[in-house]
């Protein structure tokens, strides 16, 4: 976000919490119940939040446009490819590890690094990933 923008949302805020203070200092205590004038803080508060989130989200969306776009083909190593289709056709890290005479602590170590280049969380992923990976290709 712009700190032009950060600016006018700090003011904003700090308008808000400013006339809320004043409230409290006149009103509450001379002619407000306290139930009342919470229900009017609450309100205050709501009616900023209205008015500042489309705001946010417009800035947001234009900071997001603004970030260049990381490359969505990550390229994987050649150890790191066998170990995906691995995953892919179902097999447990001690079988990855025996077939390619490594730990499984590094079929570990291949895994973990291996989910956030193809955009996984878990073998299942992985293992839709390589059905649509082996499609393709």
């Amino acid at each position: 976000m712009t700190n032009r923008f950060t600016i006018k949302v700090a003011v904003i805020t700090g308008i808000t919490v400013l006339g809320v203070k004043l409230l409290s200092t006149f009103l509450v205590y001379h002619f407000l119940s306290f139930d009342v004038y919470l229900v009017i803080v609450a309100i205050a508060f709501l009616l900023v939040g209205r008015l500042l989130i489309p705001r946010l989200k417009k800035a947001n969306m234009q900071h997001l446009m603004e970030q260049q776009v990381p490359d969505a083909s990550p390229r994987l190593t050649n150890r790191e490819l066998a170990i995906f289709e691995m995953l892919g056709n179902s097999l447990t890290n001690k079988e990855i590890s025996e077939r390619l005479n490594i730990e499984i602590s590094t079929v570990k170590s291949h895994v973990n690094s291996l989910y956030p280049k193809i955009e996984c969380k878990n073998r299942i992923e992985a293992r839709e990933k390589w059905k649509n990976y082996a499609a393709s290709n």
